[in-house]
């Protein structure tokens, strides 16, 4: 990561990035030797092809807590995106990774909550480089640390029923029933989600509205008690192109079949649209 462009190579071969964005708005490959940079305002990283990923864990004192991991979906063309935009997560087994993987990230977690002072819920987004099947080693490569609670994070309340806010309060000193963050029966179904844009401007009327809602109520998995549609827009917003429109979830006995549900979820969803 550098913070000038001065040396940086314009072949397509680093990323540029905003400093001030979101869920991957405005990353461009650096490449059009015409292009002008803002100071202050953008960093570069070199671009490293793998699967984008993210940790969640919870910092108290020294202690660090892996929650969870998560694959994340990026530009998905059945949500009406593209490029680098984030568009949802599919939650993972830890068991799935090799040992070297999660201790890496759980020692740089610790080393830099000792370093800056990190409390509460974190989120670390890495690629996970795709390495050859006669090199069985792989390193997570560290994009970024969120210092607060994340996207992705809601898919682990859903699954063990831990209170991901009451985690964060009480990990900062707030006194909390421990109900409130104990943990439930785990489900050993896996939960994903993605977010829905939209490529047009889409005026919601009462009937989309209305729509949304039985969406959120009706679509399988309703029976685990979440809603399955979220972030419902209200009658009368106008959502320009490339805005989100909804949230919708999936939940199944594999990550593969989560992200199956949640293809068919929103094409349910984008019927009434």
């Amino acid at each position: 990561t550098v913070f000038s462009s001065s040396g940086v190579p314009r072949d397509g071969s680093f990323l540029r990035k905003s400093t001030a964005s979101v869920g991957g708005i405005g990353v461009v490959p650096w490449k059009n030797p015409c292009e002008e940079t803002v100071d202050g305002r953008e960093y570069w990283q070199q671009f490293v092809s793998g699967i984008p990923m993210s940790a969640s864990l919870l910092v108290t004192g020294e202690k660090v807590e892996l929650l969870g991991v998560c694959r994340q979906l990026v530009g998905r063309k059945w949500c009406y995106t593209n490029h680098f935009r984030f568009c949802g997560a599919i939650q993972l087994s830890t068991s799935a990774f090799q040992k070297d993987v999660l201790h890496h990230l759980h020692h740089f977690a610790i080393d830099l909550a000792r370093k800056v002072g990190l409390a509460g819920l974190i989120g670390i987004d890495f690629i996970l480089p795709r390495t050859p099947k006669q090199r069985r080693a792989q390193s997570p490569v560290v994009l970024e640390v969120n210092p607060r609670p994340t996207a992705t994070m809601e898919l682990m309340e859903r699954c063990t029923g831990r209170s991901q806010a009451g985690m964060h309060l009480a990990s900062l000193g707030v006194p909390l029933l421990r109900e409130s963050i104990a943990l439930q029966d785990g489900s050993k179904m896996y939960w994903g989600k993605a977010v829905l844009f939209t490529n047009e401007t889409l005026t919601v009327s009462a009937s989309v509205e209305q729509h949304l809602v039985k969406c959120s109520s009706c679509l399988q998995g309703r029976e685990s008690g979440w809603p399955m549609v979220t972030d419902l827009p209200c009658s009368g917003t106008v959502i320009r192109p490339g805005h989100p429109v909804v949230s919708v979830f999936g939940v199944a006995e594999s990550p593969r079949l989560v992200l199956r549900m949640l293809r068919i979820n929103i094409s349910k969803v984008m019927q009434g649209l």
